[in-house]
This record gives structure tokens, sequence and C-alpha cells, in this order.
């Protein structure tokens, strides 16, 4: 029968859950692209479904899980923004749920609940309640990192070997799936290996290699749909390898000095997520050392509230009068029984037999998970390497580092420990920080939620309606401007080109970062996406063609004089700067 306590966490948890809902309400109805990534995800996901290959059909940058995903939630066409939307946001409540789970994993019941009320604090914000790569690859990642925990909990005990080897795979699968959503996300398999390879104190070989099969078994499925077409290679140099991807990134390091490189790194981690980083900084630090306190976990595969299982070798606790201080009560793990000032020792180690009882004890909602502080460590370390990504610090790219710093905020000694608040120096000194950055926080989801409410795409919506309206299920169009990538699925109508997305490709990379805007781009007018692009318009001219009004269109001769011979001005529709061109024959 679960505690009173842990009756208490699962329904604040709950709670939490519940208003982030509230929160991300218009995310569940706005629909429309509140990113304009977004229309990449919808248009390689129409060509999926008429039978087209990213990487093959497009060229594309991004990973190809999304586009699998949204032939499947958005709509019977693979073009249902709204729906995409929804399942988006569900998803988002999910990683939550399963984060706070993680946590309760690890630290127990309080701590989850810290953990997730920290952690719905900021996710609606760095994924702008948006349907974007990001959103869809943060619940694997969690999810590897919940698999991780009870296969190294498991492992512990011989007669759970096997069943600890099964998840150690099912969490190698986890990180594939976020790497597939998000190529960037799957530097969750490093930590993940690293906690399979290096329990503390011994090598375990088997579990890292079921690690590894996990990861390369979750790309199985997208690597036979692509050899049944013949196309393993384009999948290959499209995601794994990709020169487009390697130039976006050596383009904009080459333009950043590495002492330019650090201060925006630091800028824009302090920025995003100070409140966590602030309580994991606080939590390291007030890391006791030298005291590993007696395994307080449930016996592995008990349920939740289960008493812990004795390590091997333990001596019954010696309850007599004198064995412990006046006032003690045997396993008493309320509050009182930590004023002493003793504070629950590293869990990531394993406990120490022969330690004498202190007059405090680790809480019995704190399982003995080993390894887990290097583990969130290591992870926070490689959600942080890959935010810096191509150096420009976008807000999204943040949260695959916020799981792994809520939970080292949140571990018994940090945030979630009592007995420290009532000291002087934390409550004189953290608490009025940890105040104003929540402050912070709460304000910056609450102008995340205003802006997410107000359309962003109302040009986008006019234009596919509008072409649409014009042409028949079989035409072709081509759009210039990444506003407009959205205009394939309001209309229905896949590319005349490979090339749909033209940043870095037709035009110069974006060189934007978390707080400067782009330069003007320039047209790689010799470029061979220029020249594909000139050749595929000109063996099947499409139907129309929209130019955004930031494109550098008089940058570009050739098309405009293509359009000059092949194409009339159509002014029927006026939305901004955006030139609609008919085809003449239509």
């Amino acid at each position: 029968m679960l505690a009173r306590r842990e009756i208490g966490a699962a329904l604040a948890i709950a709670a939490i859950a519940g208003l982030s809902c509230l929160v991300r309400l218009p995310g569940f109805t706005e629909g429309g692209f509140a990113s304009h990534d977004v229309g990449g995800i919808l248009y390689e996901a129409m060509l999926l479904r008429a039978g087209g290959l990213p990487y093959v059909d497009a060229i594309e940058l991004k990973a190809p899980g999304t586009f699998y995903l949204a032939t499947v939630l958005a709509g019977p066409e693979g073009r249902d923004i709204a729906a995409f939307q929804v399942a988006a946001n569900l998803v988002a409540v999910a990683s939550l749920l399963v984060f706070a789970a993680l946590a309760w994993r690890l630290w127990g019941a309080r701590a989850a609940v810290v953990a997730a009320t920290l952690y719905a604090l900021h996710d609606a914000h760095l994924d702008s309640m948006d349907a974007n790569y990001v959103t869809w690859a943060q619940l694997p990642a969690i999810a590897a990192g919940l698999f991780a925990a009870r296969a190294a909990t498991w492992r512990e005990d011989h007669a759970l070997f096997n069943r600890s080897l099964r998840t150690w795979l099912l969490g190698g699968a986890m990180c594939g799936l976020a790497a597939l959503c998000k190529q960037p996300s799957g530097v969750v398999l490093l930590p993940v290996l690293f906690w399979a390879l290096c329990p503390p104190g011994r090598r375990d070989l088997r579990a890292a290699l079921a690690v590894v099969a996990g990861f390369l078994l979750a790309h199985v499925p997208v690597a036979l749909h692509y050899l049944a077409h013949g196309q393993l290679g384009a999948l290959l140099g499209g995601y794994v390898w990709n020169p487009w991807g390697f130039e976006y990134i050596a383009h904009n390091a080459a333009g950043t000095g590495p002492a330019r490189a650090a201060w925006e790194f630091v800028a824009a981690a302090v920025h995003f997520l100070a409140l966590p980083l602030a309580l994991a900084a606080f939590a390291l630090a007030a890391r006791p050392r030298g005291h590993a306190p007696k395994d307080s976990s449930p016996a592995p595969g008990a349920p939740l509230g289960a008493p812990a299982a004795p390590p091997p070798g333990h001596v019954p606790e010696d309850t007599s009068p004198t064995a412990h201080p006046p006032g003690h009560v045997p396993g008493d793990t309320s509050p009182a029984a930590h004023l002493s000032g003793h504070v629950p020792g590293d869990m990531s180690t394993a406990p120490a037999a022969t330690a004498a009882p202190l007059s405090g004890h680790a809480a019995k909602d704190s399982p003995h998970v080993p390894g887990a502080t290097r583990f969130l460590v290591a992870w926070t370390a490689a959600a942080m390497l890959a935010a810096a990504t191509g150096l420009r610090f976008y807000k999204g790219y943040w949260l695959g580092a916020l799981p792994p710093l809520c939970l080292l905020a949140a571990a018994p000694w940090g945030a979630s420990a009592p007995a420290l608040w009532r000291r002087g120096w934390p409550r004189l000194l953290i608490a009025p920080l940890v105040l104003a950055l929540t402050v912070r926080a709460a304000w910056a989801l609450r102008l995340t939620r205003d802006d997410r409410a107000r359309p962003h795409d109302e040009g986008a919506r006019a234009i596919g309606r509008w072409l649409g309206e014009r042409t028949g299920p079989d035409d072709k169009i081509w759009v210039w401007g990444w506003h407009l990538w959205g205009v394939h699925a309001y209309s229905g109508r896949l590319s005349a080109s490979r090339i749909y997305k033209t940043l870095g490709l037709l035009t110069t990379t974006p060189d934007d970062t978390w707080r400067t805007p782009a330069g003007p781009p320039q047209v790689l007018t010799d470029g061979p996406a220029a020249r594909q692009l000139l050749s595929d318009l000109a063996a099947a001219p499409p139907a129309f063609v929209a130019i955004g009004g930031t494109a550098p269109k008089h940058e570009f001769p050739a098309l405009r004089r293509f359009l000059g011979e092949r194409y009339v001005r159509d002014y029927g529709l006026r939305v901004g700067k955006v030139e609609l061109w008919r085809r003449a024959d239509r």
C-alpha cells in the first residue's frame, strides 16, 4: 500500500501536469505554425505520403523521425497542423510525467514534486508550446534516463541481471528515437552508455553492448524503408553524415572566436536556465563528502514504498537506548530526524556496510541508484555540448539540458532537503535568489503563452488557401522564404524542386543567434543548389511561384529571367511584399 506521502506526491505531480496543460492551452487550440520549421516537418510528411523520400526527393538537413510521426499524427494527408500541434503538446505533458517518474526513481517522492515543479516552470517556454523537433525528441531522451535508472538498480541483484540487460536495451532504443527526432538530442546516448559501462567500482561491457544494440535497433524501421527503395545510401548521407549540416556548423564556428563563443555559451545558459543552474550548482556544492548513507531503496522490482532490501552481509542495526541520541526513533525519516545538521550522502556510490549510524538518516523515499549523480553530471555536460551546436544558442536548444539540471537540483541534499532551508545562510542568501528567479521563469511562461495565443502564419494561411483553390492535386508549386514553408501544408501542394528549403543552399547560412538578428542573406548564384533549382524548374515548371519579401530575389538574375519568360505576376492576392507568379499557360 502506498504511503500517505507518496499519494500526496502523486496528486501534486498530477496537479502540476494539469497546470502545465492550462499554460499550454494556446498550443492545444491555436493551431497554425508557431515555428516555420514545423512547416518543413509537414512537407516531408506530405512527401512520404505521396511515396517520396526525404534526402532523395527533397534536400533535407533534419533527422527523419518527426517526418514519420507527422504521417500518423498530422491527419490523413500528413498536413493537418492543428492536429499535429495538439499531439506535440500532449507529448510535452507526457515528457513532464515521465520526468517526474525518473526523479521519483532516483531521489524519491518529495524530490519528484520539486523536480517536476522546476521542469514545468521552464519547458513550455523553451519549446514555445510548439511541434518543433526538440519537443518530439524530449520524451524519448527522458525515457532513456528512466530505463537506465531502472536497469542500474536491477543489475545489483544477480537474479534480475537479464531483466537489467533488456532494460539497458530499451534505454538505448530511446536514445536512438531521440536522435531520430533531432540529431543533437542523440547525445543522451553518451551518458547512458557511460552509466551502463562504468557502474561504481567496475566495468559492465554487456550492459554497454545492450545500449548500443538498442540504439541501432531504433533505426532499423527507417533503414528498412530506405533499403526497400534502394536508397539506404541517401539516408546515411542525409541523416548520419550530412555535408549541409557540417557546413552549417563550420560556417558559424569560423565566424566566432573562442572567447566570444564561450561568452555567448555562458550568457545564453544563464539567460534560459538561471534557476535550475543555480539550484543544481547549490546541490552539487552541498553534496556531502566521505559518508554514504545506508541503502534505503526498495528491493529491486518491489513496488514504491516497499521496505528496503538489506545489502549482503548486513548486520541488523542496534536499536538499544545507547545506540542513538535521546529522542531518536528507529527508522524515523521525519524532518526532525535531520535537525542535527546531517545531510544524506552521495547516493551515487555504493553503501558502506561498516559505516557507523549517524544521528540523521537518508529519507526512505530516496531510493539508492548506484552511479546516479555521475550520470546526471555527464548528461548535463552532453546536453550543454549539444546546445552549442552551430553556436547560435537558441532557447529550444537548451530544452535538452533541462532534465538533468532539474534532477541535480532536486537531489536529497539539494532543493528537496527541508533541513537545509531551515538553516540561516540558505534562507537568507539562497531563498531570495530562488524566489526572484522563480518569478522570472513564471513571467517568461506568461509571455510565451500570450505570444503563442496569436497566429504567426496568417500570410502563409492566406497564400495556401489561395493556391489550393487555383491548383489541382497533381500541380506543383515553388516557394522561396522560410516563412512560407507552411504554404505547402496549407495548399496541399508539393514543391517542383528538391530545394524547398533555401537557407544555406541557395542563400548563405543564416548567422542570427539567440540575441542578435540575421544579416541580409546573399544568393549563391554559382553554387550547386542554384544550378539544381534552375534545372528542376525548367524540367517541370510549377503552376505558381511565391517569393517572400525578404528573399534576395534581385541577386538571382537567372531566376528573374526564367520567371519573365514563362510566368506572369498575379495580383489576385496581396500579402505584404510577397510576389506571386502564375505560369503563363494557365
